[in-house]
């Protein structure tokens, strides 16, 4: 108790020269500041190794699987739910010639990207990098490459737009015995299925990106089989609307070509690129992929046979 009595006394007495002292004080206060400052990587760190998510970006623009359903009753829909149904209805994925656009697509936007992520994503940091730089030069450093028109012929802006689907989230009906013990995503998966295979068999086929880059990605084939332990993070799927996209060429029956690459039109597994600008870049080239695009010359507008998502695409 002696012992414990005289360390008190110590830092007391240490504490009352620090208050008397004058000319100490600022140089501690400095110190802590600094000290603060060089512990923020290794803070950062730390939050990074218990799986917290750096930012609330992608959080921002999610359709969310809260309430997931195991059977496809569109009453008891999720977000998710609702806006890829808008997606296989506004999409024609099976070329029928007596297709209607219906008028919900209007409510996600008539083009936007569509990205599957997921917490313990290892590349999704690298991807939101190049959509925030995407975002922040929009009609500056990256540009849409002309007015686009809707399907009725009517002229319309490009603004960003992005909605974004977690495939680990959790529903709080994931433990109800009618969900078979499948998590949220897995229900999800299943009740859209004939999507995914539909639109996978447009994206495997005819996407100009796949065939100009010579892509052989197995995320095809999962993408395609609504693969839930193989499912890629990131993913990111390009839905434009406009009379542009409906006018792209697609592979029809008997591999015979046919117009019409609206709705679902080009997809991705994570972006490449050295920084975040180049993989802005990449973005930027697959909205810009309807051969429209003229080259700028202070600014990102790459002309077509630059674009490997055009079909005038021309290495050289």
């Amino acid at each position: 108790m002696k012992i414990l009595k005289a360390i008190g006394s110590i830092f007391e007495r240490i504490w009352r020269w620090i208050k008397e002292t004058a000319w100490v004080q600022p140089l501690l206060i400095v110190g802590v500041i600094f000290a603060l400052i060089f512990s923020i990587p290794y803070f950062t760190n730390w939050i990074s190794s218990l799986g917290i998510s750096k930012s609330n970006y992608y959080t921002a623009f999610k359709k969310s699987l809260e309430g997931e359903s195991s059977i496809n009753e569109a009453k008891s829909w999720s977000d998710a739910d609702k806006i890829t149904d808008s997606i296989e209805k506004n999409s024609n994925l099976h070329n029928d010639t007596d297709f209607q656009y219906t008028d919900n697509y209007a409510e996600y936007g008539y083009k936007y990207f569509l990205v599957f992520v997921s917490e313990d994503c290892a590349n999704c940091n690298s991807v939101q990098e190049g959509f925030e730089a995407l975002e922040k030069g929009w009609n500056t450093r990256y540009i849409p490459t002309a007015t686009k028109r809707t399907a009725d012929g009517e002229a319309i802006a490009e603004p960003f737009k992005i909605h974004t689907i977690f495939t680990d989230e959790s529903s709080s009906n994931d433990d109800q015995d009618e969900m078979d013990g499948k998590t949220a995503f897995q229900r999800y998966l299943n009740i859209h299925n004939d999507f995914f295979s539909a639109s996978g068999e447009r994206f495997s086929d005819f996407t100009p990106y796949k065939v100009n880059n010579s892509v052989q990605s197995t995320n095809y084939d999962y993408w395609t089989k609504a693969d839930t332990e193989n499912f890629s993070t990131p993913t990111i799927v390009l839905v434009d609307y406009t009379y542009e996209a409906s006018q792209l060429a697609r592979k029809g029956e008997n591999d015979s070509t046919v117009k019409g690459r609206q709705g679902a039109s080009e997809i991705i597994f994570g972006l490449s690129g050295d920084s975040k600008f180049d993989r802005a870049e990449t973005l930027m080239n697959m909205w810009n992929h309807t051969d429209t695009s003229e080259a700028g010359a202070s600014t990102y507008t790459p002309s077509a046979s630059k674009n490997p998502f055009t079909e005038s695409y021309q290495k050289i």
